[in-house]
């Protein structure tokens, strides 16, 4: 995030601007370690995408963002034997660094040779996943498949969306671009994956890839045990959940709990405050309930509170959001 923020100051934004309101974004104080809400970061995005009103916004972004960022998927990419390799790690890891999404591999259909698509999936939330969230992402691995490759092997393709300017993202990045109905891909030609990553180091590469499967492995852990207190939380009745009924649920004493949260960098307080906030988005945004329904359905004992809580979240009432496009921003 800190590098997300750094690179948006450096195209010209004001992230302090474009952080107000949003829950775990401060500018002011590193933010390295601690888990923000991945729709604080997509709400992030999307005022970026309104501020910058820039289609290139994507490309500069993933320019922008220095390598550190992505911790040792950088070192795997770098030191993997050959591209393919390199990519399979990407497959495996940027799921473990991003709560946005991560990519899916397989076989291209489409293409006039054997090729292999890989596809960015982003992962569901109430707040939509931001077009330039996603482009800076793929935009910055089409830049990295060329450095660890010292320019000897390009992608064939990339694959964008109608809601993204193909000719200007295309000429910018100088590579040919398709369409895509939905998603944002790569395409790599099979015999290029097989082309060897001339600065590697073997040794350096499994010290590393031994501490990712890992951390891979922890990370999954506690995600699936955050999973677990959201789906504890949605089932006890949202503002009426309570620790120790997660205690309960999930089999694991509350100080257990409360430490492998703080490992997470949460707590099941700001978990609650974030699936409510989530469900109250989904809800408002996607069906034609009352406020006052929803306010009812998600365990507010009066309407007035639940008008209180979206004031705080989002500065605006829940009739004032249901009309605007906030919940986007």
């Amino acid at each position: 995030m800190d590098s997300l923020l750094h690179a948006m100051e450096g195209i010209g934004l004001d992230t302090t601007l474009l952080s107000r309101g949003l829950p775990g974004v401060p500018t002011a104080s590193p933010i390295r370690g601690r888990r923000i809400e991945i729709g604080a970061v997509r709400r992030l995005y999307h005022r970026a995408d309104r501020m910058a009103n820039d289609p290139l916004l994507g490309v500069r972004l993933g320019k922008g963002i220095d390598d550190g960022a992505i911790g040792f998927l950088g070192v795997l990419l770098w030191h993997a034997a050959d591209l393919g390799q390199a990519l399979d790690d990407l497959v495996t890891y940027q799921w473990a660094i991003s709560e946005n999404g991560g990519f899916e591999s397989r076989v291209d259909s489409e293409a006039n040779v054997p090729s292999r698509c890989f596809e960015y999936v982003p992962i569901a939330n109430a707040v939509p996943a931001n077009r330039h969230q996603m482009l800076t992402v793929v935009s910055s691995v089409v830049h990295t498949v060329r450095r660890i490759t010292r320019g000897a092997i390009d992608v064939t393709a990339l694959r964008l969306p109608d809601s993204l300017d193909s000719g200007a993202i295309g000429r910018e990045l100088r590579c040919t671009v398709e369409r895509s109905e939905e998603h944002l891909a790569i395409v790599v030609r099979e015999r290029d994956l097989s082309s060897p990553t001339p600065h590697r180091d073997p040794r350096l590469y499994e010290l590393v890839k031994h501490y990712a499967s890992e951390l891979h492995d922890r990370i999954v852990k506690r995600r699936t045990l955050v999973g677990e207190i959201q789906t504890c939380i949605r089932r006890r009745g949202f503002v009426s959940a309570k620790l120790d009924a997660a205690e309960s649920d999930i089999g694991l004493h509350r100080r257990v709990l409360q430490r492998l949260l703080a490992d997470q960098g949460t707590t099941f307080r700001q978990l609650k405050d974030e699936t409510i906030r989530d469900e109250a988005v989904r809800r408002l945004t996607s069906g034609t309930a009352s406020i006052t329904s929803i306010a009812a359905e998600l365990g507010y004992s009066e309407p007035s509170a639940f008008h209180r809580a979206f004031q705080i979240w989002f500065g605006v009432t829940p009739g004032e959001f249901k009309q605007s496009d906030l919940y986007a921003g």
